[in-house]
């Protein structure tokens, strides 16, 4: 019935290849002149029943939920990848970008531009600081600087111009980074 002139080799193979724990077989068979005769099919022991079953059955259930937690995981991991990614393309500076920022922050404060703002190279030394501080940890500082109710002012200035800030970067990096963690 299954043109296999190999059936009853496979079958013993079959039989004495797959036993459960205990010695029992898959299944009892003779075997005849062209035919096979299947007898006693076995299933696995019962876990309440056997001990070995039961402590098999509870590995494989502690598997299966370590593996789903780790799926999870993996995949809240990948979506919060993407989702910095995504921010990150957004927020990408350069600190090329920072003295238009500084100018933007000052007229969104002042709702003017910032009289002689690039006197002396100070286009440059901000360029200069965001290449060496960090873009993004500049531009925090910037942002700190705008926002805060006070900042240092060691350029006695009305206002919150680029040469004060320049020279109080170091101490505008601390308190923005401070306030960040904190």
């Amino acid at each position: 019935m299954t043109n296999l002139e190999d059936a009853p080799e496979r079958v013993a193979r079959l039989y004495s290849n797959f036993t459960y724990a205990e010695g029992a077989h898959l299944f009892e068979y003779t075997s005849g002149y062209q035919k096979l005769e299947f007898k006693e099919w076995n299933i696995a022991a019962d876990p309440e029943k056997n001990d070995i079953n039961r402590k098999n059955a509870e590995r494989w259930v502690q598997e299966i939920k370590e593996r789903v937690k780790k799926l999870r995981q993996d995949k809240k991991a990948k979506e919060e990848a993407k989702r910095a990614a995504k921010k990150a393309e957004y927020i990408a500076i350069t600190p090329e970008d920072l003295p238009a920022l500084f100018d933007r922050l000052y007229y969104q404060k002042y709702g003017r531009l910032q009289p002689n703002r690039w006197a002396a190279n100070r286009r440059e030394r901000l360029v200069e600081c965001g290449k060496y501080y960090g873009a993004d940890k500049v531009f925090q500082a910037m942002m700190f600087y705008f926002n805060a109710t006070e900042v240092p002012n060691t350029a006695h200035t009305s206002t919150r111009t680029v040469a004060n800030f320049l020279a109080n970067i170091e101490e505008l990096l601390r308190r923005a980074t401070k306030r960040q963690v904190g």
